[in-house]
Formats: structure tokens, C-alpha cells, sequence
């Protein structure tokens, strides 16, 4: 992993496999940091639903502006906020801190995750 890839906030795993918040970056941090794989239960701990197909209809309303879904099958996102509509097909992203990344790029505030 390179520190560039990395913000203030994401999650990490450690030398010792535990998942910690990046609170400093620097270039020693990627020789200590290995990236959290993106998994139905990391994405659940980000309040995602899990939906089965597009014919069922469930989100999470984080606020009145942003609610996102996790299309299981079709293997995509959708983050919706303002007036506009992302679907995010999660074959380029692998790990937890490109969601973190992305999701803030997108909608300009934090992800909430309960690791």
C-alpha cells in the first residue's frame, strides 16, 4: 500500500492484523499497513444493505441529502446525495480505504464505519 493512496480516517490493518484509523501519514506507513479487504461484513459495518437484485427497493438514509445501497448480485453500489446519482461497480474497488476515499470525493463527508 502507498501512502498516497492513503487520507486521514481510513482504515487500516496493522503488522499485528488489527484494524486501526490512520492518524499520521508518512512514507514509513507503507511498510506497516496492509489495506482491509472489502467484504460483505466490512460493508455492512459501513451501514450498507445488502439487497439481492434490483427488484427489491432498501436503502440507508444517512441524512435527507445521502442514502446509499449495496446491490449484492450486481456487485455495485449506489450512493445518491443531492440531486445527484453515483453507481459504483466494485470491481476497481478492493478495499475499504478506496470506498472511505471515494465515498468522501462523492458526497464530501466521512464514511461511518463500526469496525
Amino acid at each position: 500500500m502507498k501512502a498516497n493512496e492513503l487520507r486521514i480516517g481510513n482504515w487500516i490493518l496493522n503488522e499485528k492484523n488489527q484494524s486501526i484509523k490512520v492518524s499520521w501519514i508518512n512514507n514509513n506507513i507503507e511498510s506497516i499497513s496492509y489495506p482491509i479487504p472489502l467484504t460483505e461484513e466490512i460493508l455492512s459495518k459501513c451501514d450498507f444493505n445488502m439487497i439481492d437484485d434490483f427488484t427489491e427497493h432498501s436503502h440507508i438514509d444517512l441524512d435527507l441529502q445521502h442514502c446509499i445501497t449495496f446491490l449484492k448480485d450486481e456487485n455495485l453500489i449506489i450512493i445518491e446525495c443531492d440531486d445527484c446519482c453515483y453507481n459504483i461497480n466494485l470491481e476497481h474497488i478492493k478495499h475499504l480505504h478506496q470506498l472511505q476515499n471515494l465515498y468522501f470525493a462523492l458526497t464530501g463527508q466521512e464514511l461511518t464505519i463500526m469496525l
